[in-house]
């Protein structure tokens, strides 16, 4: 069998975790052997975000660790030359140096991340991000100045799009990530970033809808009467509570009086409920 056609049995596979040894064949193969395993990669791993890329973060990590000798050259064996390779690539490379940026070694990942920082199509930033929380201080310092970098208004609906991953920065305990949170979320509110993010609000990732709204929802806010109405109204009942209880907080009766007719006939109970006690306390 042929390495197109043994990559092309791999690829049917659907097996996430036969990624590494597809990477094998783009860094280590040229020409049409390379360029199929380069689409064998983009299709099996497609579109992570989120969760799913941090999965795939830890199944590489782990598989790096429990792999046994095998026929070199090896997924464990790669080192930063190794990404040399990809420099004459004729189609994207993001996701295939992103998912090298989950190698075990740190020598690796430091080149990956440098590499994922001289793209700018905007698919290199989950990465990037996931990579805030390394271990090893050289890699965490390029990847926070990479990111860094594109805190500037053309990249505010890619930083959005991945705002569960930078919420998850607040729960991940190897450094004290607060500060550069709050420059990120003060920059996403920024007016220059304001209409970009508030298009997320669209997303049909209801998790995406509901740090959006949580993010735009300042206490005082111009917009905060038009963002709670159009709480109530998203079919992601866990918004809609969220939404009356935040407008029985900052509105004033005057405002929130009219609104309650949404909420009042919510087929979910909870919703109903917060609507009642607004009621009962004006």
């Amino acid at each position: 069998m042929s390495p197109v056609d043994l990559i092309s049995a791999i690829e049917s596979t659907k097996e996430s975790a036969a990624v590494p040894y597809l990477v094998l064949y783009i860094l280590n193969a040229s020409g049409q052997t390379q360029e199929r395993a380069v689409n064998a990669v983009e299709f099996l791993v497609g579109e992570p975000h989120g969760i799913d890329l941090l999965r795939l973060d830890q199944s590489l990590r782990y598989q790096n660790y429990y792999e046994h000798s095998a026929k070199p050259p090896h997924w464990t064996k790669i080192n930063p030359a190794h990404l040399d390779a990809l420099d004459g690539l004729l189609v994207s490379s993001c996701n295939i140096i992103g998912l090298l940026s989950f190698h075990g070694s740190g020598y690796v990942r430091e080149a990956a991340v440098r590499r994922l920082a001289a793209l700018t199509t905007g698919d290199e930033l989950k990465y990037l991000l996931i990579r805030l929380n390394d271990w090893v201080p050289a890699v965490r310092i390029a990847a926070r100045q990479a990111v860094q970098a594109r805190m500037r208004p053309e990249y505010a609906r890619i930083f959005a799009t991945n705002i569960d991953l930078i919420e998850r920065l607040t729960h991940w305990e190897r450094v004290d990530h607060a500060q550069f949170i709050n420059w990120i979320l003060e920059y996403l509110k920024s007016p220059e970033c304001q209409a970009d993010v508030a298009a997320l609000l669209q997303s049909p990732d209801a998790i995406t809808r509901r740090l959006i709204y949580r993010l735009l929802a300042t206490p005082g806010s111009n917009q905060i009467t038009t963002l709670l109405r159009q709480g109530l109204k998203d079919r992601d009942p866990a918004i809609r509570l969220w939404a009356i209880r935040e407008a029985r907080k900052q509105l004033t009766w005057g405002t929130l009086g009219e609104m309650l007719n949404v909420p009042v006939k919510d087929r979910s109970a909870a919703v109903r409920l917060q609507a009642a006690h607004a009621y009962a306390e004006h």
